[in-house]
């Protein structure tokens, strides 16, 4: 039953998503934007990532989707002006089909593989290089540190804790590493899902964002604040300003 509603969420996720871009009323385009995000929130809460779902339609439908809406209205547009874009839409849809079809056969052509046969084209060979690369720069820079935590202990006679840190003569060893472990893997005994087995799901979602993921949050909070400031300073009107 789980698995016939999934299906039918996922399809009707789809379908929305298509009318999204064909419906030629931008009111209803607006609503059929909503229907994806509904049923994307149901799918993932029928798969059990409930905080996400309700966050999905939190944000999207109760804050993005509404402003569509609100701006679309705010407009005004007119049914026959619709009506004139759609016919210079279909007019062009010849043309578009060509130079789609003609950018799939030139994409096809270049690429280095056949989607028939990709023994020409192994990805765990690049997955290796990959981790080998990534474990040599981690040992590069953990030789670097020690050496330099020895350095000091040596002029204060302090005792530091070396613990989280690889001694040089545990470097890694890079046949260990195999295809399906990754360097999180290679790094910490303990697996990610073992670690999070206990916790509920909101806490599993903290713990990752505010230990491994807190480099990437305050980046992400970095790009918010630019797509803040950017509109404001596009939109500032320096005419207006006196020059005493």
């Amino acid at each position: 039953m789980i698995n016939l509603l999934l299906n039918i969420l996922s399809v009707g996720a789809i379908i929305s998503g298509i009318l999204v871009i064909t419906s030629k009323n931008p009111v209803i385009s607006v609503l059929f934007l909503i229907s994806v995000f509904l049923h994307t929130c149901g799918y993932l809460v029928l798969l059990g990532v409930g905080f996400i779902g309700i966050s999905y339609l939190i944000v999207y439908v109760g804050a993005i989707a509404i402003l569509f809406l609100f701006v679309v209205i705010m407009l005004n547009l007119q049914l026959q002006e619709l009506s004139i874009v759609g016919k210079e839409y279909t007019q062009n849809l010849p043309l578009s089909l060509i130079l789609g079809s003609v950018f799939l056969y030139e994409f096809t052509e270049i690429l280095p593989f056949s989607f028939k046969d990709q023994s020409s084209f192994n990805i765990t060979i690049i997955k290796e290089i990959i981790i080998n690369f990534s474990l040599g720069v981690f040992n590069f820079i953990n030789t670097k540190i020690i050496s330099v935590i020895d350095f000091i202990t040596k002029f204060t006679n302090k005792d530091y804790n070396n613990q989280n840190f690889i001694t040089s003569q545990e470097t890694i060893n890079f046949n260990y590493i195999n295809n399906n472990n990754t360097i999180y893997v290679a790094f910490n005994n303990m697996q990610v899902d073992e670690n999070l087995e206990n916790f509920i799901e909101i806490q599993s979602i903290a713990q990752i964002i505010y230990t491994n993921g807190i480099v990437w949050l305050i980046l992400c909070s970095i790009i918010l604040l630019l797509a803040i400031i950017a509109p404001i300073t596009l939109t500032l009107n320096k005419q207006n300003k006196l020059y005493y």
